[in-house]
């Protein structure tokens, strides 16, 4: 199943992330040391002279963002109605994100294959995120290419989590019903 992760098709890719995603589960859950979670919010990388990209819209994280800085880009597949938002298509993170301080990065890229051309763009970001409860809870391999944070979600309780998303929940009652926020931080990291 892990090997779906590199399947062209976009429902076996997001299998195969699944499976990723479970097995980093188990290996958190054996050697806890070797997985340092970081108590550091997405909200706490942004400074108010940041240029944000966000790769996917996070609807309730923009009007967060923009209480510190009025210089975000959100780059969205589908048409977003949000009229205090730059938004614009993905096709046009070659020219935005490159100039960007801090980008967010949705995991859904993972599954959609944009992930590693959007690192491509990254530019000298002091700031590249990986966002959302689909985020890998492995950091090392990410950290390695350049992620220097990983926001996910640690499902607590397997099965409520399966009612959520078959009922279309959405993540903030995946972390309300089954779920806990877990961030990993590159420059947290001890050596090994």
């Amino acid at each position: 199943m892990l090997e779906l992760a590199l399947s062209e098709n976009p429902l076996e890719a997001a299998v195969g992330v699944a499976t990723a995603n479970a097995l980093s589960h188990m290996l958190s859950d054996l050697k806890p040391e070797n997985f340092p979670v970081s108590k550091t919010d997405i909200l706490d990388l942004i400074k108010p002279e940041d240029k944000v990209a966000m790769v996917g819209y996070f609807g309730p994280l923009v009007p967060r963002i923009l209480k510190i800085t009025d210089k975000l880009t959100v780059l969205e597949k589908r048409e977003i109605d949000d009229p205090k938002t730059r938004t614009l298509p993905s096709e046009k993170a070659g020219d935005v994100l490159p100039a960007s301080d801090v980008i967010i990065l949705s995991a859904s890229t993972l599954a959609n294959k944009t992930f590693d051309e959007l690192l491509l763009f990254r530019g000298a970001a002091r700031e590249v995120v990986l966002l959302g409860p689909s985020a890998p809870l492995y950091p090392a391999p990410f950290f390695s290419r350049g992620i220097t944070a990983i926001m996910g979600t640690r499902i607590i309780d397997p099965l409520t989590m399966l009612t959520v998303v078959s009922e279309a929940g959405g993540t903030k009652k995946l972390h309300k019903c089954c779920g806990e926020k877990v961030a990993f931080r590159k420059n947290e990291q001890k050596e090994k």
